[in-house]
């Protein structure tokens, strides 16, 4: 007796002996779609792997997107299939694809501060190094009168160049001062939640007199 293709895609068959039985199965492939986001880009991995096409993903794929903002702004939430996310991780992951998506990400503008960093007296000059929310260096320049722009989460350092004759004698950020003559800032980077005002003294370089001599007579200097 032959089987019976089913409606819901089973198939009936009588058994009257040994029977082996195989089936042709297709992967599917699924698309994620990201629509234009302003101020961030999406990171996208599947099976750990990076990519940049997410029109074919494999079924079953695990996916994870990474929600980076551009300099000034902070992920705030996703939006999924049209529907706003609870979670505020910045990273969406999906353990097994089995249906296309639409997800974006949305990005908040982060406060700003203003890093300060001057030297005592004229006695040297002082740089800073700026980083990004996610570590990144921005750039390295001497810091200018009126401070640098510092946004929220963001994190700097300064370092110090003192003139010939002089040595760093100690520092004071935010009012704490440190003793030392480190010529970057004892408390190395300064995550930013408030503006950050620093001032690194200095102090003359000691300086000491040799006097070479012999005993007596039987010896000389060279």
């Amino acid at each position: 007796e032959a089987g019976k293709l089913n409606a819901d895609g089973s198939y009936t068959f009588p058994i009257t002996e040994n029977t082996k039985v195989s089936l042709k199965t297709d992967r599917a492939a699924f698309a994620i779609t990201t629509p234009k986001m302003e101020h961030g880009t999406i990171i996208a991995t599947v099976d750990g792997e990076a990519v940049d096409n997410l029109s074919k993903i494999p079924g079953g794929s695990k996916v994870e997107l990474q929600a980076r903002a551009e300099r000034g702004y902070h992920f705030d939430h996703w939006i999924v299939n049209g529907t706003v996310q609870k979670e505020t991780n910045g990273i969406y992951t999906i353990s097994e694809l089995a249906d296309d998506l639409s997800i974006h990400a949305e990005f908040a503008q982060s406060a700003s501060y203003t890093a300060k960093a001057t030297a005592a007296a004229g006695n040297g000059t002082v740089k800073y190094t700026l980083y990004d929310i996610y570590g990144e260096e921005v750039e390295t320049k001497a810091m200018p009168t009126d401070g640098v722009t510092i946004y929220k989460d963001e994190e700097i350092t300064f370092h110090a160049a003192p003139k010939t004759g002089y040595q760093v004698e100690q520092w004071e950020v935010n009012g704490k001062k440190t003793a030392g003559n480190s010529k970057t800032n004892p408390e190395g980077k300064i995550r930013a939640d408030k503006n950050i005002t620093a001032t690194v003294y200095f102090k003359v370089t000691a300086s000491y007199q040799l006097t070479f001599g012999t005993f007596d007579a039987n010896g000389h200097l060279t």
